[in-house]
């Protein structure tokens, strides 16, 4: 679910073209896109741009 929010903001919320490319580059080297979606979330945390508290 986190993956796919970063992914459509990257892509102007235009879901057609963020499920492309997030399968695409899954398909490519999963664990690059993996360790890219960490370091990208643990920035918008530690900017305190998204809270996942319930």
């Amino acid at each position: 679910m986190t993956a796919m929010w970063i992914v459509l903001r990257q892509h102007n919320w235009c879901l057609d073209s963020a499920v492309g490319t997030l399968a695409e580059a899954w398909r490519e080297d999963s664990r690059s896109v993996r360790r890219s979606l960490d370091a990208c979330l643990t920035t918008l945390l530690d900017a305190r741009l998204v809270d996942f508290r319930a």
